[in-house]
């Protein structure tokens, strides 16, 4: 196992030191200091993966340490773990709003103290996350280096075109992180017919929204092409779901995909036969990041919200305007300008 190193600051001599035996015996390596002065010059000689700071301490107390980590630009990211014998609501709010990542009381249970800090270096690719924008591949990084980690040794799930990955109204019981292929989302309407809210192409997220809800999918999600995605299970994802910096790109992520379905709302309510039909094929391109489509006609339609008939139909006028080839199942887009002007 790779060691991660360790800062305890703690002015009671036998539990610092029991502490430090005990971090020792657990594979970590262990650094100490008596106070939050002596601590601070300790991270400014060697800076701790993680560090275990009291609260009461003479010099400088633990609120002091955090508040001098947080203003330091290379160790603002360094998690620290408040260990105090005042197990006071106070104390919690004020040591968590300043950027704390855990607070543990005293007495604490050596299992306890382990598992918090595990679950804390966890978070290590997430930690030093900063000025995070709407960029797919600047997110896909993110989550695949969060989530594909040998550590966490997920579950990689491989499907087929058309099969199902999870029902309409079924528990959300797990996250997914697409590694190959495309998945849809969609829902069926009253009158049976079925419509592709989304799509989901490599290291896009989906699933876990009704994690953070607690309910159930509002869509059924199945595969669009060959695929093979992640499978995070809903205990580990809300684990992470603590992170700050994991949240932040959450939430880029889905207003980049809400700006989508806005997009494409407009043409689906209100846009032309024609203009439904561009506007999917041009979703489509975007998302399978090739001119050439390989998509079944019937999906086509469900993204496009029309019946597959005037699908083909309008598939043959552009066909004749020379807009688009067809080529046994693959859609290939000659002329994107014209199609981007149609919906514009």
């Amino acid at each position: 196992m790779h060691k991660r190193s360790i800062l305890v600051i703690e002015d009671n001599d036998d539990l610092r030191e029991n502490i430090a035996e005990i971090l020792s015996l657990a594979g970590y390596e262990v650094a100490t200091a008596a106070d939050g002065l002596l601590g601070l010059k300790a991270i400014h000689h060697n800076p701790p993966s993680l560090i275990i700071c009291d609260i009461m301490m003479p010099n400088l107390d633990g609120f002091g340490v955090l508040k001098a980590l947080k203003s330091h630009s290379s160790f603002r990211y360094i998690p620290l773990i408040f260990l105090s014998a005042k197990a006071d609501a106070t104390d919690f709010r004020k040591g968590m709003s300043i950027g704390a990542v855990d607070y543990i009381s005293k007495p604490f249970d050596n299992a306890e103290l382990i598992q918090a800090i595990e679950t804390r270096l966890s978070f290590a690719p997430l930690d030093n996350v900063t000025n995070i924008s709407w960029n797919p591949s600047e997110l896909g990084n993110l989550f695949r280096s969060t989530f594909m980690s040998e550590k966490l040794n997920l579950e990689i799930r491989t499907v087929k075109r058309k099969d199902r990955i999870y029902d309409e109204e079924s528990l959300g019981r797990n996250a997914y992180f697409v590694i190959t292929g495309c998945i849809k989302i969609c829902k069926t309407t009253d009158t049976g017919k079925e419509v592709i809210t989304d799509l989901n192409i490599k290291d896009d997220i989906f699933g876990y929204q009704d994690i953070i809800s607690g309910g159930v999918h509002e869509s059924a999600a199945y595969a669009l092409t060959d695929s093979s995605f992640l499978v995070i299970p809903s205990d580990i994802f809300k684990q992470y779901l603590k992170n700050p910096a994991l949240i932040t790109a959450l939430l880029y992520f889905e207003i980049g995909k809400h700006k989508q379905v806005a997009q494409r709302m407009q043409w689906v309510g209100f846009g032309s036969l024609r203009k439904k039909v561009a506007e999917a094929l041009i979703f489509v391109m975007h998302n399978f990041q090739s001119q050439d489509i390989h998509i079944l006609r019937e999906d086509l339609a469900a993204i496009a919200c029309v019946a597959k008939e005037s699908l083909s139909r309008t598939l043959s006028d552009f066909k004749d305007e020379n807009l688009i080839s067809i080529n046994d199942n693959i859609i290939s887009i000659i002329n994107v300008e014209k199609l981007n002007r149609m919906i514009d």
